[in-house]
């Protein structure tokens, strides 16, 4: 699954891609300029997912740049909360890219049509 971000001028502003629709766990961002960010859920059942340049899974302890924290506030129709925090050191556009990244990681949690027990 891939997403394209694009600016009001229809360029390419960012993108977020996944493996899989089902129990996703990690998103990979590319901003406007090209970087790398990778936004992972250490596990299957945590709420929180942590944005870094390195896979956590390759680097002992990757620096973290900012983190999404997921909570459920109403389970019956589906709404939830995403609080997103990132580092000052990323620059507009990175940011943009991020927020942008946590309306994919809805729908992957959370497909249109798809059941309401969260991924």
């Amino acid at each position: 699954m891939e997403f394209r971000f694009t600016d009001a001028e229809g360029r390419e502003a960012g993108t977020a891609g996944a493996r899989g629709l089902v129990k996703t766990r990690q998103l990979s961002l590319r901003t406007e300029q090209g970087r790398q960010l990778l936004l992972t859920r250490p596990g299957l059942l945590h709420a929180e997912w942590h944005l870094t340049e390195t896979d956590p899974e390759e680097s002992p302890a990757p620096e973290t740049f900012g983190r999404v924290t997921v909570s459920t506030i109403d389970s019956w129709i589906g709404l939830q909360q995403y609080v997103v925090e990132m580092d000052p050191r990323l620059d507009a556009s990175e940011r943009r890219t991020v927020v942008a990244s946590v309306v994919c990681l809805h729908l992957l949690r959370r497909p249109p049509g798809g059941i309401a027990t969260p991924a």
